[in-house]
């Protein structure tokens, strides 16, 4: 239920006041009294009231004083002046005083009443539209907060997207054209914002499958997880030049969600990848490093066990080479004596004499070997024809039957300095090891040549059953050796002399096919 409205009879008339109340009151309104001018400013105090009837002259003061008091209080309080002393001065005083009506006594009710209604619409009238003015006021400084926010947020943003040092574009939802960019976008691209505004991205795309692609796929999954990053393009300059980029993309969507369109911010990382193929690079030359180091370390691992070796061939060299020579030397003499001794020996007693004299062949040519190695000495140089020492180690070598031998020796090679009894012990070494790889019989190549000035190769070539990879680099090592009658000591000598003669020795080798040392040396 609506309040009722109230109305302050000020009169010091008490019958009046108290007529106009029941006559207030069975039309509806609520009414309160007061006889005086303080009065009527007390109960004013105390609330509010729509509308108060004011007689012009009161016991403490004029009514029209009373006016500015009240409506101080109450702006919006309507007031009606009684009196019955009707005046135009008065009326004017007292309508410029914020009076809304001007009634005279006697009271005729039924105007009065007219006059309270029609006063109290007024009112009503104006304080709504005070209160839609207020309403009014409070929204458009509202708005105009708003668009000031607005005004400074718009700034920011276009402050930080010309500040940005990546491209930007905005890019229209349905005909996926530019409709905006940044500087930094020119300044990439080397367009004006003109240029590229009405285009598609497309035109500084490089490839153009993969943009498809993008187009398809990437697209709907952007807008579905809201941003995509970290994409790398290849794109292009006006000038034609082509940089490394990596792209970012998210969607534009209205305020129910729509999307309407999409920006996409632009990277050059022509830097990034210059950094990061220096950084590959150095990383590459970093392992060759660490792997020509470790070979370093490795290899003077290995020259540290050869020394070892050899100071312990030294050793046994000292130690065992004279002891073993004197006995040697008897067994000879001895197996010598029996073949002198027996007329016709029985075949069991033959062979055994054979295979005593070449067992002491093979003793003495491994002491030899080890105090060669122990004890090198300097080559004598003089004019030596290779082929003469080929063919010379080849008669000193037993070839056994199913061992075909082919010389290929040039008769035009030159003669080179070296020591001949060196290089013949070399060749015998390395024919030697080719007849023991051919122990089911095999071809046996030996070729001489001059396959770059100055110096001349001699090869031996065999079929035998090979070299395993991982032995390659090891056969030329002092005491390697993977036959039981060995110490491997022949190619580890036959190395060491070649050198000595400042040549080289190179083999090569299939498993099951056979092998080829190559022995170069210089001419002069």
């Amino acid at each position: 239920m609506d309040e009722k409205e109230s109305i302050l009879i000020v009169d010091d008339d008490e019958g009046m006041c108290r007529t106009l109340a029941l006559t207030f009151a069975q039309k509806g309104y609520e009414t309160q009294m007061a006889g005086t001018g303080r009065e009527a400013i007390e109960k004013a105090q105390e609330r509010f009231f729509n509308l108060a009837l004011l007689d012009i002259k009161l016991p403490d003061m004029e009514g029209v004083e009373l006016l500015a008091p009240l409506k101080e209080m109450q702006p919006d309080m309507a007031v009606i002046m009684v009196t019955a002393y009707a005046s135009l001065e008065t009326a004017v005083r007292a309508l410029n005083e914020g009076a809304s009506a001007y009634i005279t006594k006697p009271l005729n009710m039924n105007a009065v009443l007219a006059t309270v209604r029609e006063t109290l619409e007024k009112q009503h009238l104006v304080m709504e539209n005070r209160r839609l003015y207020q309403e009014t006021q409070q929204e458009l400084a509202e708005r105009k907060r708003a668009e000031e926010a607005l005004r400074k947020s718009h700034q920011l943003l276009e402050r930080t997207f010309a500040s940005l040092h990546d491209a930007v574009f905005i890019i229209d939802g349905d005909t996926m054209e530019i409709t905006d960019c940044n500087p930094a976008a020119s300044e990439m691209f080397g367009y004006s914002r003109q240029e590229m505004l009405g285009r598609t991205l497309n035109f500084l795309h490089v490839d153009k499958a993969v943009l498809e692609k993008f187009r398809t796929y990437l697209y709907p999954l952007a807008q579905k997880k809201g941003v995509l990053s970290l994409l790398e393009f290849g794109m292009k300059c006006k000038d034609g030049k082509v940089f490394p980029t990596e792209q970012s993309i998210m969607p534009l969507e209205d305020k129910q969600g729509k999307r309407i369109g999409w920006v996409s911010i632009v990277r050059n990382i022509t830097d990034r990848k210059r950094a990061e193929e220096a950084l590959k690079a150095y990383s590459e030359r970093l392992e060759e490093m660490v792997e020509m180091r470790t070979k370093e370390l490795r290899e003077a691992q290995d020259q540290l066990v050869r020394q070892e070796k050899l100071a312990v061939l030294g050793q046994l060299a000292d130690s065992v080479g004279h002891d073993l020579r004197n006995p040697l030397a008897s067994i000879k003499n001895a197996a010598y004596f029996l073949n002198m001794a027996i007329e016709d020996p029985e075949p069991q007693v033959n062979e055994a004499l054979s295979i005593l004299e070449k067992e002491v062949e093979t003793s003495k040519r491994i002491i030899s070997s080890l105090i060669d190695f122990a004890h090198p000495k300097p080559p004598t140089l003089d004019n030596v024809d290779i082929n003469e020492v080929v063919q010379e180690a080849l008669s000193r070598v037993s070839v056994p039957e199913n061992v075909e031998v082919v010389s290929e020796l040039i008769e035009t090679l030159p003669t080179i300095l070296a020591d001949p009894n060196q290089l013949g012990q070399v060749f015998r070494n390395l024919i030697l090891n080719a007849v023991q790889a051919m122990r089911e019989g095999g071809r046996f190549v030996v070729k001489s040549e001059v396959i770059a000035p100055e110096w001349v190769t001699v090869s031996f070539i065999d079929t035998g059953e090979g070299i395993r990879n991982e032995n390659i680099e090891k056969v030329f090592e002092p005491l390697f050796t993977t036959k039981a009658k060995c110490i491997g000591l022949g190619l580890a000598l036959s190395k060491m002399l070649v050198e000595a003669h400042g040549g080289t020795i190179d083999v090569q080798s299939e498993l099951g096919k056979g092998s080829t040392l190559a022995v170069r040396l210089p001419m002069g």
